[in-house]
């Protein structure tokens, strides 16, 4: 018993040593959809963002902690932070209209400074999240209408 103790309280050192090395969520911009389409997706339905490009930002904690742009490095792509925010979210108290979150999903980074690039890590950017009030509602890929990012719904969650 003695010994399970002694593993126990090393196994404890241990962790506490160990740093957690933070998270956050890659997003593009949030939109605002009236409250029947959002309930409604489809299969093949196209949601227009009206992005020339990808606009990128961390999210952690209800907080838009960072705009971020996609670089490429010797072998892979890398996230690179560009501007520092820290802003809490826009919230909507319409009942015509929700904010729907649209998540690559996460991003590990020990330092949160500008000028300093991210591995990519898990993240696919052919499969975007679509979330609406912290659930997932649907799941899309980026598709260009007209020269402008947009979302092409490619699974709807029930």
């Amino acid at each position: 018993m003695k010994e399970l103790t002694t593993q126990a309280c090393r196994l404890t050192q241990m962790m506490e040593k160990q740093r957690v090395i933070p998270s956050y969520e890659l997003i593009l911009p949030f939109v605002q959809v009236s409250s029947k389409v959002a309930k409604a997706f489809t299969v093949d339905d196209v949601l227009l963002l009206d992005l020339d490009s990808l606009d990128l930002t961390l999210l952690q904690e209800g907080l838009l902690y960072a705009k971020v742009k996609l670089i490429q490095g010797d072998k892979s792509s890398l996230l690179e932070i560009v501007e520092l925010k820290q802003e809490p979210i826009e919230t909507t108290d319409s009942k015509k209209y929700e904010i729907l979150k649209l998540s690559f999903g996460l991003v590990q980074c020990r330092e949160i400074e500008e000028k300093v690039k991210l591995p990519l890590g898990q993240i696919n950017f052919e499969t975007v999240s679509l979330i609406l009030k912290n659930i997932k509602i649907a799941q899309a890929s980026l598709v260009l209408v007209d020269e402008k990012i947009a979302l092409k719904i490619t699974k709807v969650e029930k």
